[in-house]
């Protein structure tokens, strides 16, 4: 068995924009004091988190509109991605 090599990049956005994955993994954490934010349709409360894995080998291509709601809250996602080296 052959093992690739990865590495994880974690960074932290206060904004709507897209991001590319170009991982095998990505990984959106809304939080616990965030406003509501949608990646792709799919709607995060706070604290909540999505995640996509592909199967092994394989690389997520695919671009994520990130838009946050407006609240009281601030507007802080996490986003992590396992990505080959």
């Amino acid at each position: 068995m052959e093992f690739i090599k990865t590495k994880n990049e974690v960074y932290v956005m206060g904004r709507g924009q897209r991001v590319e994955s170009n991982c095998f993994s990505i990984c959106f954490i809304n939080a616990v004091a965030s406003n509501t934010v949608t990646i792709n349709g799919v709607t995060l409360l706070a604290g909540e988190q999505y995640k996509v894995s592909q199967p092994t080998g394989c690389v997520d291509t695919t671009w994520y509109d990130i838009a946050f709601s407006t609240g009281a809250g601030v507007n802080e996602v996490t986003v992590s991605r396992i990505m080959p080296v």
